[in-house]
C-alpha cells in the first residue's frame, strides 16, 4: 500500500511523499492504482473548527487524481510558507467547476492554526482508502512532521 515519510524542508514547504509498494500475502493481478485522489482534512488544537480538502494538490499532475505503479513515489502539497504565513493548497480542475472569469486551478487558505492534518488517499476506481494522520508543527523555519493516532 503506501507509507508516509517526513521530508523537512527549510522555508518554503512541507511536501508529504507516499511510495507504493507490493503488499505479500495479497493474491492479485493489479498493483497498479488509477485516478487517486487525496482528501485532506485539517484541524485546530481543540478540534472545534476544521477545513476539508476535496482534492489535495499532487506534484507534477496534470490533474486533481494521480497513478501509482508498483514502486511509484507521488508527492501531495500539504503545506506552503509564504510571506511568514502558512497556507495550504486545494486542486479546483475538476469537471463539475463552472469556469467564470475569476476562476482559479488552485485555492488557498491559512492553515496556520491547524496543527492535526488527516489525509485520506483514495483510489477512485476500486475505492480502496488509505488513511494517515499527523501532527504538523514548526520549528523556526522548518516544518516537523509526525504521524500519530487517528483523532475525531
Amino acid at each position: 500500500m503506501s507509507t508516509a515519510t517526513e521530508r523537512h524542508n527549510t522555508d518554503f514547504r512541507a511536501v508529504w511523499t507516499l511510495r507504493y509498494r507490493v503488499s505479500y500475502g495479497i493474491t492479485t493481478v493489479n498493483w497498479r492504482g488509477m485516478n487517486v485522489i487525496a482528501q485532506v482534512r485539517f484541524q485546530s488544537e481543540d478540534r472545534a473548527t476544521e477545513r476539508r480538502l476535496d482534492y489535495g494538490v499532487w506534484v507534477d499532475s496534470p490533474c486533481v487524481t494521480t497513478t501509482f505503479d508498483v514502486g511509484d513515489t507521488c508527492e501531495l502539497v500539504l503545506l506552503c510558507v509564504v510571506n511568514k504565513k502558512v497556507f495550504t493548497f486545494e486542486d479546483r480542475r475538476t469537471d463539475s467547476n463552472q469556469y467564470y472569469s475569476d476562476f482559479t486551478y488552485i485555492d488557498y487558505f491559512d492553515a496556520e492554526d491547524f496543527p492535526f492534518v488527516e489525509v485520506s488517499v483514495i483510489d477512485q476506481t476500486s475505492q480502496a482508502t488509505v488513511r494517515h494522520f499527523f501532527k504538523v508543527w514548526r520549528e523556526g523555519a522548518r516544518f516537523c512532521l509526525a504521524e500519530t493516532a487517528r483523532r475525531s
